[in-house]
């Protein structure tokens, strides 16, 4: 028989943090609070007693040492081994900075410092919740909520997917559910833009709550290249209330559909996969200060307005950066990845914001009937863009590193990714 438990806990920052993305050095700080932010927690028991603790943080993304400490703090209070717990972040613009990005946003070290002994107090809580459950998959589609924003005939992932989780009455309690669109419906030009919110994930969760589905826990879908079509189009709130909308009443249709069972199997796969980094020389910063010099940067970010003289400081920052690492370049970035079997379906969780192509050539290569792809797993390492993308010198492949301050990944970055998930996958098959 199955068992869960689920907890949240208040992760909102303190008035005047400055929010994340956006736009370079846009010192965009908070001024309001128009829903809270959190860490939500839940604890999974399989019929053999096996467990795996799911996180989520309304965050932008975290870093690398941030994700360690998490998961580290989280595992020791609810009695895990940190591999069982699976962290991602929900990729809100309109929460703090939780990892270095240049320009993009301040990090307030007194507010990151706590998120440890946060997530710890949701781990705990879900695991000591831990009851017998009911539990069902469902899939539909969320058809008008995004678009691909680099180009047109680009593809686009519509899927939704669900694991709702019952008590052994048949009474809602929590709604797993991931769908692939950036939560950027907020115009941060508008006077919402300085609000704390989860974004419309965050609205989806209170609504489902409003209809009787009690809490939800999100995982971003492949969304790289997709944006809300409510994106930049001069809306507040009312953009993110109607993207909201749209997904929960797709969520609303196939929630009623799903077939639930006390039977659970999870089995859980993690591995590190590397992924290969271009080797920057001087010539190459040199060419890319020229282009600042000109150009403020042959790639802008399409919705950041962007001050010419921010720019030129962001780029002087990025060559200084660049030019004390020459020396020691990595050829590689070791990612984690991890692959989580529910019954007969496999949820799988890679880091970044991968592109839709990739998504689908990993679901065309699984041998499970159903292949969920999730992304913002564990540490913040950028955009992993499709060929099309390195090729056209795209927002994704070009300047999302050099706000990172990391190498560029080499364009055979998605084929790397793709192979390493595929394995990892099968591996469940074992």
């Amino acid at each position: 028989m199955g068992r869960a438990g689920f907890a949240k806990i208040s992760i909102t920052p303190p008035p005047g943090v400055e929010l994340a993305g956006y736009g370079v050095f846009l010192e965009r700080r908070s001024t309001i609070v128009h829903d809270d932010l959190y860490a939500r927690a839940l604890a999974l028991e399989d019929d053999a007693g096996e467990r795996t603790l799911l996180l989520s943080l309304d965050l932008v993304g975290l870093s690398w040492q941030l994700t360690d400490a998490i998961a580290a703090q989280a595992a020791d209070a609810a009695g895990l081994d940190a591999g069982q717990v699976l962290m991602s972040s929900t990729h809100t613009h309109s929460g703090p900075a939780a990892l270095h990005m240049a320009g993009w946003g301040l990090v307030e070290p007194s507010y990151v410092e706590r998120l440890p002994a946060w997530s710890a107090e949701a781990a705990a809580a879900a695991v000591a919740g831990l009851h017998p459950v009911r539990i069902g998959a469902g899939h539909g589609t969320a058809p008008a909520l995004g678009f691909n924003r680099v180009r047109p005939d680009g593809p686009i992932d519509r899927g939704l997917h669900v694991l709702r989780i019952d008590s052994m009455a048949g009474e809602p309690e929590v709604v797993l559910f991931s769908h692939g669109c950036h939560p950027v419906s907020i115009d941060r030009r508008t006077p919402a833009g300085t609000a704390i919110s989860g974004d419309w994930p965050g609205q989806v969760a209170r609504r489902l709550r409003e209809e009787g589905y009690g809490e939800t826990i999100f995982r971003l879908g492949v969304c790289g290249d997709i944006d809300p079509v409510v994106a930049w189009h001069g809306f507040d709130f009312e953009g993110m209330e109607l993207s909201a909308e749209l997904v929960t009443q797709a969520l609303l249709t196939t929630l009623r559909s799903v077939a639930t069972t006390p039977t659970l199997q999870l089995r859980l796969a993690r591995r590190d996969v590397p992924l290969p980094l271009a080797q920057l020389s001087e010539a190459d910063i040199a060419t890319a200060l020229v282009e600042a010099q000109t150009e403020y940067g042959s790639i802008r970010v399409t919705d950041s307005d962007g001050d010419p003289t921010a720019w030129l400081r962001f780029y002087d920052d990025w060559a200084e950066a660049m030019r004390a690492r020459l020396a020691i370049q990595p050829a590689h970035l070791a990612v984690p990845l991890a692959a989580l079997l529910f019954n007969d379906e496999v949820w799988l969780h890679l880091p970044g914001e991968v592109f839709t192509a990739l998504g689908q050539a990993i679901t065309a290569r699984s041998p499970f009937p159903t292949t969920v792809v999730t992304t913002l797993f564990g540490p913040f390492i950028g955009y992993l863009p499709d060929p099309e993308d390195f090729a056209a010198g795209g927002y994704a492949a070009t300047l999302v590193p050099r706000i990172l301050q990391l190498p560029p990944y080499l364009p055979n970055v998605g084929a790397a990714l793709v192979a390493g998930a595929a394995a990892l996958i099968e591996s469940l098959e074992r």
